[in-house]
């Protein structure tokens, strides 16, 4: 056999293991770098979602109240008369004039007013009156309108007063006869009349839309001065 067949032969027995374990090596660090740019990528995503997950506020925030628009310089009220209470009942006239309200105005209420009795204690009295304009006031008109025996209710207890009940005298939560009746330090039920009551001041409301406008269902509240 030729000599330089079996050198050639010879070289390339020593030769192709080599080469296959550089080719396993090649497969081996391949592999490795494979392994490691995935793990890489599972934790950068890991790492993304953690910071777009955010745990749960407990302190929730109550949504704020829509703050009334007041009617003052929208329109104005004016008193005509002197108020008349009787019972629970009060009367008194006044004159409503548009300023600007758009489109018109068309009902006129009450919310509750502050009155005072004869001592000059305070009370606050719920006064519900509704008034519902026979013609809808446009800007610029104005109009007399009586608020006739309108229901005037308050509480004369004060706070740590027991109201109690004498015989002759009914001594509810309403302005009645003008009489507080209460539990003395010894026990005992006493009754004092309040005198003349005055109403100091009032809330009206107005709507423009035909709807109720007194007990907060209308907007735009003015509080007018009735008795100083």
């Amino acid at each position: 056999m030729n000599s330089n067949f079996l050198k050639l032969n010879q070289k390339g027995f020593i030769q192709i293991p080599v080469f296959i374990v550089i080719i396993a090596g090649i497969l081996v660090i391949g592999g490795v770098s494979y392994f490691g740019i995935k793990q890489h990528q599972n934790n950068q995503n890991k790492n993304n979602a953690e910071e777009k997950y955010q745990e749960p506020q407990n302190n929730i925030t109550a949504p704020e109240e829509p703050t009334e628009i007041s009617g003052e310089g929208s329109y104005s009220i004016t008193l005509e008369t002197s108020p008349s209470i009787q019972r629970r009942e009060a009367t008194f006239r006044i004159k409503l004039k548009n300023l600007n309200v758009e489109p018109f105005i068309t009902n006129l209420g009450t919310d509750s007013c502050n009155i005072t009795d004869s001592k000059g204690q305070k009370y606050l009295a719920a006064f519900t009156s509704e008034i519902k304009l026979k013609k809808a006031l446009l800007p610029g008109e104005e109009a007399l309108i009586d608020i006739i025996r309108q229901g005037l209710g308050t509480s004369f207890i004060q706070e740590g007063e027991v109201a109690c009940a004498k015989e002759g005298i009914y001594p509810n939560a309403f302005v009645e006869d003008n009489f507080k009746c209460i539990y003395n330090s010894s026990g005992e039920c006493v009754c004092e009349n309040l005198g003349d009551l005055k109403i100091n001041d009032c809330i009206f409301r107005i709507t423009t839309d035909g709807k109720i406008a007194s007990n907060n269902w209308g907007k735009y509240p003015l509080t007018v001065t009735i008795e100083k």
